[in-house]
């Protein structure tokens, strides 16, 4: 499955469910923060995931 795919499939189960989905262009997806360029809103971050990476 390429990018595309996965694209159409995340924003078609995102209808169904109710979050909205945001596409982000290359420049706002770079760096560590766990913040969103465009809506300001900040995510907790995984600290056993970042461990593990």
């Amino acid at each position: 499955m390429g990018f595309g795919e996965a694209q159409r499939q995340i924003e078609y189960k995102a209808r169904w469910v109710g979050p909205s989905v945001i596409r982000l262009s290359r420049r706002e997806t770079r760096g560590s923060s766990l913040g969103c360029p465009r809506c300001g809103q900040r995510l907790q971050s995984d600290k056993k995931l970042e461990r593990k990476l």
